[in-house]
């Protein structure tokens, strides 16, 4: 199985990469993970895999799709492709470009059947739509909150938060999330509990941060997911972007009264409001939530496992009284704790499960490979992706180094030049054949090249910024001289070519 996804290493949510590991840890077919943003393998190209997989990771704008991916896909006609879609409220006349294009066989959506006709009538290739849930309990998120578990008098915030403000584009519903933590700051202020509670992406959480967040936590806000406007022709979006540039302090109704009734209309017409991962973490991490009130997919239910507030805040004062109630609170986390979590019904395990089982129904058999043929790819692929990391860490540390080191551009240009050189010549692991050089040896030899880049940049580019001692400015010396005679050898590869050039011409 081919699985496409794309990863810039910036932060992102823990969700995002736990759905990502679920399928290498559960799928019955091996697994070779390309991300994208490194490029493509050139051994792959002339494979043909049983199932490409689409993660939701990729852009849906299709940024991602370059000349090689695009050649492979074209020719890939018999491998049977999966896309997994989700925050489905934008892009949708690319989103479905998409689909045709590569003429995707199932769509995992998070759109409710109810509305697949409305939202995808014009993906004409696709033979099958599956609904599936945003996130799923992954067992490294449960041993975490198990590792960082607190007795609830033992934690030090009494109701935490970590939110974010969302476009009016996307509807009312989606203002819920600021909303729910400025009100109920404005009222719990002088409740005498501990709050800690933000909306600013400056100040959201990720990775083990935002599970330390949570074990310190005794109660959690939370509201359901997804928007409540879908706009189908993306309209609004852009009318968003230019009122928003001349009123940065727009407000939601304003906004919806200069867009006009069009935009009302469109006012949870579709059902996007879901369920989120975010539920599942609070119930691991037995955190108290209080939610709005919602219908949750029917996963959660009111006094069962979460208090409800209002969104008008009338019961405010109840909800700051079970939060004080030790009893209750108990009863809500351990519930939570018991359906969500202990169950296993919503584990990653029984969703890829389920995966394999839709393949298998649509004739994808799910025989083991050639285990040489799979151990030769995984090396390969393995021995790619960490080169391929290499080269965007040092073409990132250039461009930091030239912004603090403006005067240095002519080793800088040089290195990278020689990088791009070193790329485009440097080889990997056979699938065929005998194995020479080893990966281990490659990967020796590209951290001595790498170390002589340093010194051809005349900086560390690990870090982009470098002062040289007396030992590095001797080196420079000897770095010098592989300049020039790099200079030297392409100056003679231009001459090459014109004169042979020259020679044809008059021929």
């Amino acid at each position: 199985m081919l699985f496409l996804l794309e990863d810039h290493r910036v932060p992102e949510a823990n969700t995002i990469f736990e759905h990502q590991r679920a399928f290498d840890r559960y799928a019955a077919m091996p697994v070779y993970a390309v991300n994208v943003a490194l490029g493509f393998p050139q051994a792959f190209r002339d494979i043909e895999f049983a199932v490409t997989v689409f993660h939701y990771s990729l852009r849906p704008t299709g940024t991602w799709i370059t000349t090689d991916i695009d050649a492979y896909l074209k020719r890939a006609t018999r491998t049977y492709k999966v896309a997994i879609f989700q925050d489905e409220i934008w892009y949708f006349k690319e989103r479905l470009e998409f689909l045709n294009r590569y003429a995707i066989d199932c769509l995992y959506t998070r759109h409710k059947p109810k509305h697949w006709d409305e939202v995808y009538h014009g993906a004409t290739a696709l033979k099958k739509r599956v609904f599936y849930m945003a996130g799923y309990v992954a067992t490294d998120m449960v041993d975490s909150a198990r590792k960082l578990y607190l007795p609830q008098e033992a934690r030090p915030i009494d109701v935490g938060y970590r939110g974010r403000r969302l476009p009016h584009y996307l509807g009312r519903g989606a203002q819920e999330k600021s909303e729910i933590g400025e009100k109920f700051l404005a009222h719990a202020n002088d409740s005498g509990l501990k709050l800690d509670i933000a909306v600013d992406e400056s100040q959201r959480c990720y990775g083990a941060a935002w599970h330390h967040f949570l074990a310190k936590s005794k109660a959690v806000l939370g509201v359901e997911g997804g928007a409540t406007v879908i706009d189908l022709e993306d309209r609004f979006r852009p009318k968003y972007y230019e009122l928003i540039k001349e009123t940065p302090n727009l407000t939601f109704d304003d906004f919806a009264e200069r867009v006009g009734e069009d935009f009302l209309k469109l006012e949870n017409r579709i059902d996007y409001r879901a369920f989120t991962p975010r539920h599942f973490e609070a119930a691991a991490f037995r955190n108290v939530q209080v939610l709005f009130e919602g219908h949750y997919d029917g996963l959660l239910t009111p006094n069962v496992h979460y208090v409800p507030l209002r969104k008008d805040f009338s019961n405010v004062a109840e909800v700051l009284a079970q939060l004080r109630d030790p009893v209750r609170t108990a009863a809500l986390t351990e519930q939570a704790y018991e359906d969500l979590i202990a169950s296993g019904r919503y584990s990653y395990e029984r969703f890829i499960r389920s995966f394999d089982e839709e393949l298998a129904q649509a004739g994808v058999r799910l025989e083991k490979p050639d285990p040489a043929l799979a151990a030769r790819l995984q090396i390969y692929l393995d021995d790619w992706a960490t080169f391929r990391e290499g080269c965007v860490r040092i073409d990132n540390a250039i461009n930091e180094a030239y912004r603090q080191h403006p005067h240095n551009l002519d080793n800088l240009l040089l290195a990278r030049e020689m990088m791009q050189c070193y790329a485009a010549n440097r080889p990997f692991y056979p699938l065929t054949g005998n194995v020479h050089p080893s990966p281990m040896d490659m990967q020796a030899q590209d951290q001595a090249f790498f170390d002589r880049l340093c010194l051809i940049a005349r900086c560390d580019l690990d870090v982009g910024a470098y002062k040289p001692s007396m030992l590095d400015l001797l080196k420079y010396m000897v770095a010098d001289s592989l300049s020039f005679a790099w200079r030297a050898l392409r100056k003679l590869g231009r001459l090459g070519r014109s004169v042979a050039t020259g020679w044809r011409t008059e021929a």
